[in-house]
C-alpha cells in the first residue's frame, strides 16, 4: 500500500514552536480499484530545533472506486524549450534553470504559466536556493560566479565573484547567509548584505 498525502495549509503558532497542516490523502492498493481518500489533520511540535508530529487524524471520505491514473494524473503540462535542469519551489512559484537558454524561468504555481525568463550572463548550474527576498543562481563555464535575482523584480541585482565546485554542487541558505560549495574541499558561507564571503569552511574532499 501508498499513502500519498497533499498538504493544503500549514498554520504556524505565534510562537514559533506548534504548528498545525491540513490536506487531503489518498491511499493505493495493489489493485488500481481499491483506492481509498479523504483528508487529514495533523499537529506538529519543534523540538530541539527539528519538527516532529506529535498527532495525526485521517477520515476516510472517499469510498467510490477509482484508477491510480485518476489520482496520480498531472494537473499541468508546462512547454518551457532549452533543457530545464534545477527546480526551486518558493511560495507564490516554481523557479527552473534552464542551461541551453541561459536563464532561470519563473512558473506562477496558481496558474501554471511562465510569467518571466530572467536572462543570465553564463549558464545556470549547481542548484537554486531562495533566501533574503532573492534567488540564488551559481553560474558555470564562461562566467563563473554567483547570479543573486531580486524576486520582486525578477532582474539580476548582484552578480558576485563567487564561483560553484562543480555543476552539480550545491547552495542553501540558512537565517543569515548563503552556503554554497566554492572549491573541492571548501565550503563558503556568504553575507547577504555585503555580498561577500564571511567564512570559508574546510570539509572533505569531494563533498
Amino acid at each position: 500500500m501508498s499513502y500519498v498525502r497533499i498538504p493544503k495549509s500549514v498554520v504556524i503558532s505565534f510562537e514559533g514552536a506548534r504548528a498545525a497542516e491540513y490536506g487531503t490523502w489518498t491511499a493505493i492498493y495493489k489493485e488500481p480499484k481499491q483506492v481509498q481518500s479523504g483528508n487529514y489533520f495533523a499537529s506538529w511540535q519543534k523540538s530541539g530545533g527539528q519538527w516532529k508530529i506529535v498527532y495525526e487524524a485521517y477520515v476516510s471520505l472517499g469510498l467510490e472506486p477509482q484508477s491510480v491514473a485518476d489520482v496520480l494524473k498531472p494537473t499541468a503540462a508546462i512547454t518551457l524549450r532549452g533543457t530545464p535542469d534545477w527546480l526551486l519551489v518558493t511560495p507564490d512559484s516554481l523557479w527552473v534553470s534552464n542551461g541551453a537558454l541561459k536563464t532561470v524561468q519563473r512558473i506562477d504555481v496558481a496558474t501554471s504559466r511562465l510569467v518571466a525568463s530572467v536572462r543570465m550572463p553564463g549558464e545556470p548550474c549547481s542548484g537554486l536556493a531562495f533566501g533574503f527576498g532573492s534567488v540564488w543562481v551559481p553560474l558555470c563555464e564562461t562566467h563563473p560566479s554567483l547570479a543573486r535575482v531580486d524576486s520582486a523584480t525578477n532582474a539580476v541585482v548582484a552578480l558576485l565573484p563567487i564561483a560553484p565546485a562543480l555543476s552539480e554542487g550545491g547552495i542553501t541558505t540558512s537565517g543569515d547567509s548563503v552556503w554554497m560549495a566554492t572549491g573541492d574541499g571548501t565550503l563558503a558561507r556568504i553575507d547577504p548584505k555585503t555580498n561577500r564571503i564571511r567564512q570559508r569552511i574546510s570539509i572533505s574532499r569531494g563533498s
